[in-house]
């Protein structure tokens, strides 16, 4: 859901047009109202990587009757 780009486009409509907050400055003091500024936003989020994954690290507990 989070690599879907209808999903980035949904969100940051979501934000930038429906939101009641929508001219509230957040984190990094910066409102993106205009068209031009809501898609230099979608451009700079499509562009983030994601962290893989990592399996998970199996241990063994021995038990008392030698099985695994």
């Amino acid at each position: 859901m989070f690599r879907s780009y209808n999903n980035l486009l949904w969100s940051v409509g979501k934000v930038a047009q429906l939101n009641q907050g929508k001219r509230t400055p957040g984190i990094d003091r910066e409102v993106a109202l205009t068209p031009e500024q809501r898609v230099k936003l979608i451009r700079e989020m499509g562009q983030y990587t994601f962290w893989k994954v990592k399996p998970t690290k199996w241990v063994y507990i021995p038990k008392a009757n030698g099985k695994q």
